[in-house]
């Protein structure tokens, strides 16, 4: 079972990683904008705020999903946990005929 301390490290390291890329995407996105016109140009500065603000769209919706995501499969842990600890022996037995069905399916013959 994940402790509350493992999710929040995961929570963590997932968050530093999107950090990570936006920071990348961001930077690649300047870089293409400045090498291709020039910094004071209108046609620019429009172009860079509707970038930036397309990016930050983007960079929401997808904190969302991963956020919806994570709460759906905690649940599901959660759920399957308490199903296991309130049925012990239903839980041995499944886990036992999915290792028996995975064992006939990888076996050579």
């Amino acid at each position: 079972m994940i402790t509350s301390s493992e999710s929040i490290q995961n929570n963590d390291s997932v968050e530093t990683c999107m950090n990570n890329k936006d920071f990348l995407m961001h930077h690649t996105l300047e870089e293409v904008l400045k090498s291709s016109s020039d910094p004071t140009d209108k046609k620019y500065i429009e172009l860079k705020n509707k970038a930036e603000l397309i990016f930050d769209n983007v960079k929401s919706h997808i904190s969302n999903i991963s956020d919806k995501y994570y709460f759906h499969t905690k649940n599901a842990a959660d759920r399957a946990n308490n199903y296991v600890h309130e049925n012990p022996w239903q839980g041995i037995g499944a886990g036992m005929t999915l290792g028996l069905l995975i064992g006939l399916i990888i076996s050579p013959r």
